[in-house]
């Protein structure tokens, strides 16, 4: 097996307003391949909470 690091790219878009911030609502991660890219995950932001205290 050869294993070599491929370069990876997150894109974001579709900026809204969520809880006075505006944040990108979609996302999409790819790996950059001989120059190809090929998504791996997409995300759709529907909530998100800042600032909340809590402990890890």
């Amino acid at each position: 097996m050869n294993d070599v690091l491929q370069t990876w790219v997150i894109s974001l878009s579709g900026y809204r307003e969520i809880n006075s911030v505006i944040i990108p609502v979609l996302a999409e991660a790819s790996w950059i391949v001989d120059g190809k890219k090929f998504p791996y995950a997409r995300f759709d932001v529907e909530e998100i909470e800042y600032d909340r205290l809590f402990r890890f």
